[in-house]
């Protein structure tokens, strides 16, 4: 038991050390790899391309669904939200780059360095925690004005 507690304990002292601050990792190859090991790299390239598509997809419908066509003034870009999905599109767009370059070309299959991994830990860092700031903000601001409590589609009947 001692050991086990010894064992978390000395992880937690690795991760958090000044090295790792600057976006060290020791194996590069889990920015383009599955974290489950049965789940092959060309099957996880699969996976991150319908989600790359899906993203782009859904950002296409939604910057048409919401552009004002008769002022023919950019209203999208006014809002936070769709700044922040923009931003969460454009990382997943580039770890799918990064997947089919490291997973797919046979140049780089049996790379051991994935090279601006930290680039792109960076952008999903930024990415993800601006969706979530965003987010939160959003519905507080909308849960508590007076449209969302007239709106039965928040509250109910």
């Amino acid at each position: 038991m001692t050991n086990k507690i010894m064992g978390c304990c000395g992880v937690f002292e690795d991760e958090f050390t000044c090295q790792k601050i600057w976006y060290t990792h020791d194996n590069q190859l889990d920015f383009v790899r599955s974290q489950w090991r049965c789940v092959s790299p060309k099957v996880y390239t699969f996976y991150r391309t319908l989600f790359a598509i899906g993203q782009i997809g859904w950002f296409v419908f939604d910057f048409y669904w919401n552009f004002d066509f008769n002022s023919k003034r950019p209203y999208w870009f006014l809002f936070a939200t769709n700044w922040a999905f923009m931003a969460y599109m454009w990382t997943h767009v580039a770890l799918w780059i990064a997947c089919v370059k490291y997973n797919c070309c046979e140049k780089y299959e049996n790379s051991k360095e994935v090279y601006g991994y930290k680039v792109l830990w960076i952008i999903y860092s930024m990415s993800i925690t601006n969706i979530i700031v965003t987010s939160i903000g959003y519905w507080v601001a909308i849960l508590d004005s007076e449209v969302a409590m007239q709106d039965k589609r928040f509250h109910g009947p």
